[in-house]
């Protein structure tokens, strides 16, 4: 039996240190079909996190300086 599958709506996204948040962050939060993705930051803040060993060049780039 296909596992049952929920509908769900999201009105609203809000990133607060958006400057932290890895560039490839962003489209997984697209994903998501919200009215409204707020991206709060500037380009001041600490640099994109991932705790990978070697990561890819978009796992730390931020996307705040764009």
């Amino acid at each position: 039996m296909p596992p049952a599958q929920v509908k769900v709506r999201i009105d609203s996204v809000i990133v607060d240190e958006a400057g932290c948040v890895p560039e490839m962050a962003i489209p997984v939060l697209i994903l998501l079909a919200p009215s409204q993705l707020v991206l709060v930051g500037d380009h001041l803040q600490l640099p994109a996190f991932t705790d990978l060993h070697k990561p890819p060049p978009n796992h730390t780039r931020k996307c705040a300086p764009r």
